[in-house]
């Protein structure tokens, strides 16, 4: 929710794989009043392969029922997706990190490590949902008024 940060994807493929996209940002001077978020990304690839059935296994037998919503108001949350199509499962989940049990919240760790530990080099692009990716960020609130 961080208006400045840049929105990010990871993505997990058969190919053994591991794909990136991370939103261009706009640092012009005065850019704030236009908006930090450009909707452009970049797209990375990386160099080193992973055991992708680890991952496959991780995400069935963790995330394939439904995240249990508790309808909490989260303030500053980071809202995340997990979207995958694995052994003939289609399934997209929003959440917010907090609604994580313990082990869906290792293999979300296990899984977003990778950006960390891995090389990656940047490519021209490749397929990533696009829904969290271009939703429009709510307006900020005004800044309160001078005394």
């Amino acid at each position: 929710m961080d208006p400045q940060a840049p929105r990010f994807g990871i993505k997990l493929s058969d190919d053994n794989h591991v794909y990136l996209c991370e939103e261009k940002m706009n640092s012009e001077e005065g850019s704030h009043a236009l908006g930090y978020h450009t909707g452009k990304y970049r797209f990375y690839k990386s160099g080193d392969k992973i055991d992708f059935s680890k991952y496959e296994t991780l995400v069935l037998k963790n995330f394939s029922a439904e995240i249990p919503r508790n309808f909490i108001k989260i303030a500053d949350a980071t809202f995340e997706q997990i979207n995958f199509n694995l052994e003939n499962q289609n399934r997209i989940q929003n959440f917010y990190e907090v609604q994580l049990h313990s082990d869906q919240e290792n293999v979300y760790n296990q899984i977003w490590k990778l950006k960390e530990e891995l090389k990656f080099m940047q490519i021209d692009s490749v397929y990533f949902h696009q829904k969290l990716l271009q939703e429009k960020l709510p307006e900020p609130p005004p800044p309160p008024p001078a005394k």
